[in-house]
C-alpha cells in the first residue's frame, strides 16, 4: 500500500482506493489499482470457498468414522476428487488419512498450511491512452465505464428492455421508456444510498429486499363489493436500514380498498 502514491475514499470510508501511475513510455500508461473495498469482497468469497472444502473432507471424515467407507484406495479416490473439485483451496490445506493399528483408516485430520489472505487480493491494472490524466482522474473515468456497463445489464436483464415482443413502434418506444424510467428510479436509489456511505448496487439492494414480501388478500362480500386487503411481512433489520436511508417512512403499512 505504502507504495502508492494517491490514497482515497472512493464512495464513502469503508472503501479506500490506493493507485499509482506508471508510464512506460508507449501510447498507453498503466495505473496500479488496490481497493479494500474489493479485497475484502475477494477474500470473502475465497473463504467461503474454502468452507466448502473443509466441509466436504469432514463429511468424508464423517463417513469414514460411521463405517460407510473402509478401503483406503476409495477414500483416497474421493479425496482426490475433492480436491480437484476445490482445485485452489486444497493448495491451502493438508489433508491426512489417519490409519489405526488394524490398518483401517480411523479418520481424516485437515490442517491449514497457511492463513494469510492473498496479497493480491483487490489488485488490478487500468492501462489508458489518456496520458495527461493523473491517476485518481484514470481511475474515476474508469469506474464511469463501468457504472455504465453494469447500468446496461440491468437494463437488459431485470428490468426488461429485452427482449422486445412489441411489434408496433409506439408500443415498442413506450416500452423502452419504461425501462429508461425505471432505470432513473434505481439510479436514484443506489445515488441515495451512496451519499450515505452505502456502497451497494442495484442487484445486491434487490437480493437483500427480496425476502420482504408483500402479499393481497382478496375478499368478496354478499353485496357484491371487492375488498383488496395488502399486508407485508415482518420487515428484518437489514431491511429497515435501506428503508430508513431511503426515507421509507412505513413500507409494512396495511391498506384495504373497495370495489364494485
Amino acid at each position: 500500500m505504502n507504495d502508492l502514491s494517491h490514497k482515497f475514499s472512493a464512495y464513502g470510508d469503508e472503501n479506500v482506493v490506493y493507485v499509482k501511475k506508471i508510464d512506460n513510455g508507449g501510447d498507453t500508461c498503466k495505473v496500479l489499482c488496490l481497493s479494500e473495498g474489493k479485497a475484502r469482497k475477494e477474500n470473502a468469497i475465497a473463504a467461503r470457498k474454502d468452507n466448502r472444502y473443509v466441509e466436504d473432507i469432514e463429511k468424508l471424515s464423517l463417513s469414514i468414522q460411521k463405517g460407510s467407507i473402509k478401503k483406503l484406495d476409495k477414500i483416497e479416490a474421493k479425496i482426490d476428487k475433492i480436491n480437484k473439485k476445490h482445485k485452489a483451496s486444497a493448495e491451502k490445506y493438508t489433508v491426512l488419512v489417519i490409519i489405526n493399528k488394524n490398518g483401517n483408516a480411523q479418520r481424516i485430520d485437515i490442517t491449514t498450511k497457511h492463513s494469510n489472505p492473498n496479497p493480491l487480493s483487490g489488485c488490478y491494472v487500468i492501462e489508458s491512452t489518456q496520458k495527461e490524466l493523473d491517476a485518481v482522474e484514470t481511475w474515476k473515468l474508469y469506474m464511469t465505464q463501468v457504472n455504465v456497463e453494469r447500468s446496461f445489464r440491468a437494463m437488459k436483464s431485470e428490468l426488461g428492455m429485452r427482449p422486445v415482443y412489441h411489434q408496433n413502434a409506439d408500443r415498442t418506444e413506450a416500452h423502452l421508456f419504461i425501462t429508461v424510467l425505471s432505470y432513473h428510479i434505481l439510479s436514484a436509489i443506489e445515488r441515495r444510498l451512496a451519499f450515505q456511505n452505502d456502497t451497494r448496487h442495484w442487484m445486491t439492494i434487490r437480493e437483500v429486499l427480496s425476502t420482504h414480501t408483500r402479499t393481497t388478500v382478496v375478499m368478496n362480500d354478499n353485496n357484491g363489493n371487492i375488498y383488496h386487503h395488502r399486508v407485508s411481512g415482518k420487515s428484518e433489520d437489514v431491511h429497515q436500514e435501506i428503508y430508513k436511508k431511503l426515507g421509507i417512512k412505513d413500507p409494512t403499512k396495511t391498506i384495504t380498498s373497495q370495489f364494485k
